[in-house]
């Protein structure tokens, strides 16, 4: 609009006309009224000698709530003495949600620990402490009722393996001294020898489950290694080889399906039968040239337990030492020249084997060049260079007691374990036993792990071979010495079953293990987990390491300069095994009998007083609409 147009033209005449009228608008009557009008009938009033401030019982209710408002604000607690201490050890292990049509035990648990807590004393206090993974759910006895419930409708059941008796060392720590009273909830059996204070409320039942208890990419061993000896193209791809154990936890034959699906390929499954208890490793060939996870899925009518019946395998295009058709590098260290001579002529009898010798009193660094391999096989009787290899290896004892004695002996085998394949159980054999040292374990100071193959002789039971599987890394450890022992087909087929085994590799993470995520720049690190659950750590730069991995999933860890995805998977047979269960409790031996001595305990007082706030503000609402009526 512009002053050219009718409009514009008439607005701007119209202004004098306004104006003139706004000349009579302030000239009606304007009455003043002073502020003190509704004063003047007190000042009238003549003064009396005395006053008095005339309240009802509604001045004297609001006045009690805002006292009350005010002492709550400051938090007060009652201060009280020989208080009683329970010690709460939930168990949050993965065997708690087993479950065959009806409640599982963790839900039956945690409903009985709610039901104590409402039910126990007013001054007796409480310290919970879940299991798996062990964590003091209180930092200090608790005896408010509202927190420790809160506490308990928050827990669920995690996917790692518990111990209760570390649990009960936890949390006599956060008591500081013997508890009172000690209560287990577990699906664990009550233990045979039990203290009078401990009570252990067991909800476990024999439940039947099938479940995967590991997975193992390998191939066969001494097999030719070119393409132009096993005859495949030169530019094909070998196909992979997947061993899946599985084993059947009940009284009763368990037909199952197990099944692989591949990326970008068709699934491939197989279909079996499980005797009661058996144990059966399935070789899954998978096509050559793939790469991504491959997820493995166990199926079966009667399972209990969901956790354990998916696995997911990563595989890479160029893979590790023992993948398909390829050689598998592996390090011989050693001062003795028996020890080269014999395992060398061991190591020349597979094509796929490139070895060589190394200096066992120079060893190179893990920075080194093309001697030391991130993935070689270390072979080795030195103890210091085995434990600081940065991959597998294999440790073989020396005896410092000189000659070893031969002795007819019977080896005793556990069949479960890859290293004893093909093994008869209770086979004779010359064994070259010596009689260890006090502070070593079969002869060799600082071995460590699982014993898989023992030597029965003159009523006494000697372990042979230990395996180990730490992060990934395995190591295996042989109590006797090969070189003095004489050369046999049970001998030879323990050493390259070792070897086998060192040489396959996993591929996948498990539970209560740590994740790498590679290098990550500093600043800010978000950590989706499986659960939903979102954390942000504070990274100084580096490699990065997550440890809370109780979850199974995914877990995506975002931060400079990219986003990294890695899968935990769930493999424990002993939390697996719902049909037979055993109890992990055990007395602490340097616990301090209680004493009489007083153990202050601070009860407090806000819930008490807003419940009292609440009630006095509920009479006074009835006291003013009664008061309403009767003016009415």
């Amino acid at each position: 609009m512009h002053l050219l147009s009718p409009l514009a033209l008439a607005w701007l005449c119209s202004i004098p006309a306004l104006i003139w009228l706004w000349r009579y608008a302030p000239s009606r009557r304007q009455i003043r009224i002073p502020s003190l009008v509704p004063f003047e009938r007190l000042l009238r009033r003549a003064p009396t000698h005395r006053t008095r401030l005339l309240v009802n019982w509604l001045f004297w209710l609001q006045l009690a709530c805002l006292l009350l408002a005010a002492l709550a604000l400051a938090e007060p607690v009652l201060v009280g003495h020989s208080a009683r201490t329970t010690l709460v050890i939930i168990d949050t292990s993965a065997s708690m949600q087993a479950s065959v049509g009806g409640p599982s035990a963790f839900g039956r648990a945690k409903q009985e620990l709610l039901t104590r807590i409402a039910r126990k004393e007013p001054h007796e206090r409480m310290v919970l402490v879940a299991s798996a993974p062990v964590t003091p759910l209180t930092r200090e006895p608790l005896s408010d009722e509202v927190q420790l419930r809160g506490l308990v409708q928050r827990l669920s059941p995690s996917d790692v393996g518990g111990n209760l008796a570390l649990a009960g060392r936890i949390g006599r720590a956060v008591v500081g001294r013997e508890p009172d009273a000690i209560l287990i909830l577990t699906d664990e059996p009550p233990p045979l020898h039990a203290d009078s204070a401990v009570e252990v409320r067991s909800f476990g039942s024999a439940l039947p489950n099938v479940a995967i208890v590991g997975a193992d990419l390998s191939d066969p061993l001494c097999v030719p290694a070119t393409a132009s000896e096993t005859g495949e193209p030169p530019n094909g791809h070998p196909s992979a080889r997947l061993l899946v154990t599985v084993q059947n936890f009940s009284d009763e034959e368990q037909p199952l399906r197990l099944s692989a699906r591949v990326p970008d390929a068709q699934d491939v499954a197989h279909t079996l039968t499980l005797l009661p208890q058996q144990r059966e490793t399935i070789p899954v060939s998978l096509p050559g040239g793939i790469e991504g996870p491959v997820t493995i899925r166990v199926e079966t009518a009667r399972d209990a337990l969901a956790v354990d019946n998916q696995l997911i395998v990563s595989l890479a295009r160029e893979g590790r030492s023992g993948g398909a058709g390829q050689q598998i590098p592996v390090v011989l260290a050693s001062e003795r020249p028996e020890v080269s001579q014999v395992i060398g002529r061991w190591l020349d009898a597979c094509p796929r084997i490139a070895w060589h010798v190394m200096d066992a009193t120079n060893p190179p660094t893990p920075r080194s060049g093309a001697d030391a391999p991130a993935d070689s096989i270390l072979i080795t009787d030195q103890a210091e260079l085995a434990a600081s290899w940065p991959s597998t290896s294999m440790m073989i004892a020396q005896h410092s007691s000189g000659s070893p004695r031969l002795t007819l002996t019977h080896w005793l085998i556990d069949s479960s374990h890859p290293i004893t394949s093909y093994l008869e159980p209770l086979e004779s054999v010359v064994t070259a036993l010596a009689p260890p040292p006090q502070s070593s374990v079969g002869g060799l100071v600082g071995a460590s792990g699982e014993p898989v193959l023992w030597a029965v002789s003159e009523d006494r039971k000697v372990p042979l071979v230990l395996a180990s599987e730490r992060q990934g890394t395995r190591r295996v450890t042989f109590l006797l010495d090969p070189t003095a022992t004489p050369n046999s087909v049970p001998l030879t087929l323990v050493f390259f079953n070792s070897l086998r085994w060192l040489a396959g590799s996993r591929r996948f993470t498990v539970t209560g293990e740590p994740l790498t995520f590679g290098f990550v720049e500093p600043g800010r690190v978000r950590i989706e987990r499986p659960d939903g659950a979102v954390e942000w750590r504070d990274h100084p730069g580096g490699i990065f390491r997550y440890e809370a991995t109780d979850r199974t999933g995914r877990y995506r860890v975002e931060g400079p300069p990219r986003a990294i995805e890695r899968t935990v998977n769930f493999v424990h047979p002993i939390e697996s095994n719902t049909m037979t269960r055993s109890s992990t409790w055990s007395a602490d031996p340097s616990a301090e009998p209680t004493t009489d001595a007083e153990a202050s305990a601070r009860y407090p007082m806000v819930h008490w007083l807003l419940r009292l706030m609440l009630i006095i503000l509920v009479v006074e609402w009835w006291l003013y609409s009664r008061k309403g009526r009767h003016e009415t």
